[in-house]
């Protein structure tokens, strides 16, 4: 009996490992002409990015609420000149890439917003918010907070009356 409960845990242990894989976006699939921040490229080296295990790249969600492990990336381009946040939606047992943002390489990070009532950047009165600007939104499931460090920051968050994501801006 007691040789049953170590088969046991070790086919659930099996099975736990072989679900997390699967849900983890294949690093092979990266979109075309872009790749993951190395430990040479300048950007990469900010001190500040070590206060994140993941460096301020990367947030593993479940970002549009269907149970499924979905990933957030900061990419680089292959000359190195441009940036891109990525998402790597998890669908019918593969990934869906989506471009969110690009521009040069600058000191920009993303780290995981919790579900919850944030107030925008209109709503703290940066500005007037203009129409269909909201002054708060109510997350429900978790969003990515996409920042250039010590500077403006915006949330992408999955809005599901659009089936897409949106964003909106939480400092100037």
């Amino acid at each position: 009996m007691h040789q049953a409960g170590h088969t046991r845990h070790f086919v659930a242990v099996i099975l736990v490992v072989t679900l997390v894989a699967a849900c983890a976006p294949d690093r092979k699939s990266l979109p075309e002409g872009w790749r993951e921040f190395t430990a040479e490229d300048p950007y990469n080296q900010l001190e500040w990015r070590e206060e994140d295990p993941d460096r301020y790249l990367r947030v593993v969600a479940d970002f549009d609420g269907n149970g499924e492990v979905d990933e957030a990336r900061l990419l680089v381009s292959n000359d190195g000149h441009q940036m891109a946040l990525f998402v790597f939606l998890a669908r019918d047992r593969g990934h869906r890439s989506i471009l969110l943002d690009k521009g040069p390489v600058a000191n920009l990070g993303i780290a995981r917003v919790e579900p919850g009532e944030y107030v925008t950047a209109a709503g703290k009165g940066y500005w007037e918010p203009k129409p269909g600007e909201p002054e708060t939104v109510s997350l429900v499931n978790p969003a990515i907070n996409y920042f250039k460090h010590e500077s403006a920051n915006s949330f992408f968050y999955w809005d599901e009356s659009k089936d897409a994501f949106s964003r909106v801006w939480i400092s100037d």
